[in-house]
């Protein structure tokens, strides 16, 4: 029973309510008719029936998620995922070619900043992989898909990384690790995804 405390006994939220002295408890006690704590509890009730009919609702309507991903299973997000895939291999094959034919000829890197000397486009993309791919002798990558958003015919794939690479230096082979994230940037264009950014 609430305790009715400086309200009185006419402003409890339940409805008028007559009050008795107790030898047990200080003060007023609030004695709440029988029907309107029945109104309450039937109340409470069909509340929580609502909210477990929603919650059911809910769960049917929920995606299911591509493997090893958080990601919903859609075919947009399957499309995606499946050029991700594929650039992962490129690199760990280390096969410019293949790489680049998932590269749109829009390609634009801007890297972030308002900074012209460090952007580069398709063109520079293809000469600046042809050479770091010939000083690379090896080439491991743990690859997470962290997110996938679709937009009609604009995308972007967030991923986390981890890397072993092989590299050729003028001393000599060298093995380097390192970890990273980025977004790819993905454009439909004729039915075809291709990465635009982020590379």
């Amino acid at each position: 029973m609430p305790r009715i405390g400086r309200r009185g006994p006419s402003s409890s939220p339940w409805g008028p309510a007559k009050a008795e002295y107790s030898s047990t408890a200080r003060g007023f006690r609030a004695i709440v008719r029988p029907v309107m704590l029945f109104e309450r509890r039937s109340s409470l009730f069909r509340g929580a029936v609502a909210a477990s009919l929603f919650g059911l609702l809910g769960l049917g309507c929920a995606h299911a998620k591509i493997a090893r991903t958080d990601i919903d299973d859609t075919e947009e997000n399957r499309a995606i995922i499946k050029i991700v895939g594929a650039y992962h291999t490129a690199l760990e094959h280390l096969d410019a070619d293949e790489l680049l034919s998932l590269v749109s000829p829009a390609y634009y890197e801007d890297n972030g900043n308002m900074d012209a000397s460090d952007d580069y486009d398709f063109k520079e993309l293809a000469a600046n992989l042809r050479e770091d791919f010939a000083h690379t002798k090896a080439m491991k990558i743990d690859l997470r898909v962290d997110a996938v958003e679709v937009d009609d015919d604009e995308a972007y794939a967030e991923l986390f990384y981890t890397y072993h690479a092989h590299n050729e230096y003028p001393s000599g082979l060298k093995w380097e690790s390192g970890s990273d994230r980025t977004r790819l940037r993905l454009r439909r264009t004729d039915g075809q995804w291709l990465i635009v950014a982020g590379l």
